[in-house]
């Protein structure tokens, strides 16, 4: 062996060792710290700046107790792991105040009926050994226990969604008090449950939920409402709508769902409805109409003809996409698209007041127009309209300031009952404090029929109330997982196209592509046989 050869045996042994140290170094670093690397467009995979607020402001011991088996299947085994991961930044981020405990289940009676009492039931899930089908139970849950409350999450499905389960478990059992909602709607409260029962279960995880009857305005909104949601009221009476008027003066929050349309339950049939609200919001600097917006861009609905039923576009169902929404809004900038079925349009006043600022939300698309004909709602119908009359139209805004009453420099309404005794003005206001709303042109979009539906419409119904009950805190963490990745939308023409590029483009390819190579092949032949001829 040449000396030169030692000289570089050398050389590569010593750089190795130096990377290995490296490497070694790096390894130590990374296991005490927290930073990945996350290529994701939403950053899915770590956790937001909401959740390292709420695990900041952590001032007491919270204790997740995880429950899993130790013997899973081989296709979620690496479930613990993604798991353990999310849970590792967790506590990274709660200085000290979060705690982490795993635990097998195993085959105690008396732990499995520990885990029964709280919730956690073990799931079945199928198992293929040695060419055999076998049925496992395994346990998949945790709990988020503090002091003598808890929550559980009973079934863990993936780290997607997890941190948001974890996130509104922690803030349930660490806050004193659960924030009440009260929801004011047209429905009686049998016919109410029936159609919005999905979204009182999600928001009964956070808030308490109180069905609220004004009844003429004798009643007053109770003073522990701190959010109201009006679902669809109709024609509520002036007395109503004062004591709707004074709860937004005195800093209460609102989200408003008022529809220009009342649906017939038997057919596609409407007529005109009105809150009694269209004054008021006038007042605020937003313009309630009273027509149906129209949009080409529209989702699916499915309708019965005889005994056939068929799936067709409803431009009465204007789906809103990525280019509706303000990017700015923390509501709606990650959502991908939502449906507002059998919406009103809304349009800001030509004078709003200065102490208000207004935010259109969400719009249709530019291929949309109204519709005051609320008799015809039949999916089958020509829905035609001219290119003049075709434009973007609002269908959500957000007011955030200090609202002017509407009954500013009038008389209290004398409630309709003249057996009631008169409104009681103590403390009456003409200007409200700090407060925010969010004014949707229908409530519709938020029935079980079309949460169940749309994703997008629960994201956005959560997302909504949330903003008004706690501010961002839950918002960021939930819209960050996208429920819809829908194409772009192009016109007729651009389909059409497209579609002529396709069917063309591809032979006329391939034909140049035989081209080329015959060539190709022509000329190094011709190289061949002249280079054979010179040797000859």
């Amino acid at each position: 062996m040449s000396a030169t050869t030692k000289k570089t045996g050398k050389g590569i042994f010593a750089s190795s060792i130096v990377i290995l140290l490296i490497l070694v170094v790096v390894n130590l670093i990374a296991v005490n710290t927290i930073n990945r690397i996350d290529l994701t467009e939403n950053k899915e995979f770590t956790i937001s700046q909401s959740t390292r607020k709420i695990l900041g402001n952590m001032d007491d011991l919270v204790t997740i107790k995880v429950y899993f088996s130790k013997d899973l299947p081989a296709y979620i085994s690496s479930l613990p792991r993604s798991v353990r991961d999310v849970l590792d930044e967790f506590s990274a981020y709660s200085k000290g105040n979060l705690q982490v405990r795993w635990e097998d289940p195993g085959d105690s009676p008396e732990d499995q009926a520990r885990l029964n009492r709280l919730g956690i039931r073990p799931v079945q899930l199928d198992v293929i050994q040695k060419d055999k089908r076998e049925v496992a139970n395994v346990y998949l849950g945790m709990a988020i226990m503090y002091e003598d409350r808890h929550e559980v999450i009973p079934v863990v499905q993936g780290p997607w969604g997890l941190e948001y389960e974890l996130a509104t478990s922690i803030l349930k059992v660490t806050r004193t008090e659960t924030p009440k909602i009260g929801i004011i709607s047209r429905y009686e409260r049998a016919d109410f449950d029936q159609r919005y029962q999905q979204m009182q279960m999600v928001l009964g995880k956070q808030y308490e939920i109180q069905f609220l009857d004004l009844a003429d305005g004798k009643n007053p909104i109770p003073d522990d409402i701190t959010s109201l949601m009006l679902v669809g009221p109709k024609e509520l009476a002036d007395a109503e709508q004062y004591r709707i008027d004074q709860f937004i003066m005195g800093g209460g929050r609102v989200f408003a769902m008022l529809d220009g349309l009342d649906m017939s339950d038997a057919a596609l049939q409407g007529t005109r409805l009105t809150s009694g609200l269209e004054d008021m919001m006038e007042t605020f600097g937003l313009r309630l109409n009273s027509d149906l917006v129209v949009d080409r861009i529209s989702s699916m609905a499915s309708f019965s003809s005889g005994f056939i039923r068929f799936m067709s576009n409803y431009p009465l169902w204007p789906k809103i996409v990525r280019q509706g929404f303000d990017d700015d809004h923390p509501v709606v900038s990650k959502l991908e698209t939502v449906t507002m079925p059998w919406t009103r349009s809304i349009d800001m006043v030509g004078t709003p007041p200065d102490s208000i600022e207004i935010t259109r939300m969400a719009a249709s698309s530019e291929a949309s127009w109204t519709s005051t004909n609320f008799s015809n709602l039949n999916p089958q119908q020509e829905w035609n309209a001219s290119q003049e009359d075709m434009k973007v139209h609002g269908l959500i805004y957000s007011l955030n300031g200090v609202f002017p009453s509407h009954f500013a420099g009038k008389d209290i309404p004398a409630v309709a009952d003249s057996g009631a005794a008169p409104i009681d003005g103590t403390g009456r206001r003409d200007e409200s404090l700090p407060t925010q709303m969010i004014v949707a042109g229908n409530s519709y979009f938020a029935t079980d029929q079309f949460l169940a539906q749309f994703p997008g419409n629960l994201t956005f119904m959560l997302n909504a109330v949330d903003w008004i009950s706690m501010g961002t805190e839950l918002v960021g963490i939930r819209s960050r997982h996208v429920s819809e990745r829908p194409l772009k939308e192009i016109s007729e023409g651009h389909k059409n196209a497209l579609r002529i590029i396709g069917i063309l483009l591809i032979p006329v390819v391939i034909v140049i592509i035989g081209m080329v190579r015959a060539f190709a092949g022509a000329r190094v032949k011709r190289i061949g046989e002249s280079e054979y001829g010179g040797a000859a």
